[in-house]
């Protein structure tokens, strides 16, 4: 259920409203992005999962890639998958990753 604050404007001219709203995205080493605004905090972990395991799928595709390619790896992209399996919601780990920000918006 989403939830809303009133705030009587200072200035007499009325109320304003604002209502709690939570951002998820990824966040790599040189990027941020925002896919989802949710109004509930359960809807959010369902997103923050889903991005997790879609993040967890290209590295997977990229070990078959570069397996295909000839490529011999250091080991990274089973590393990162590594820490995404045991990432949890509110945490960042050092590859790229799922975010949750909250905040409010004006209504």
């Amino acid at each position: 259920m989403a939830r809303y604050r009133k705030i009587f404007r200072s200035d007499n001219k009325g109320v304003e409203y604002f209502m709690k709203v939570w951002l998820v995205g990824s966040a790599g080493y040189n990027f941020s992005d925002i896919q989802y605004v949710c109004l509930s905090y359960e809807s959010t972990l369902k997103r923050w999962y889903e991005i997790r395991d879609n993040l967890i799928k290209q590295a997977e595709d990229m070990i078959i890639y570069e397996h295909n390619e000839g490529y011999t790896g250091n080991g990274g992209w089973e590393k990162d998958i590594a820490l995404l399996q045991k990432l949890k919601p509110g945490e960042t780990c050092q590859c790229d990753c799922p975010t949750i920000k909250e905040m409010e918006a004006e209504l």
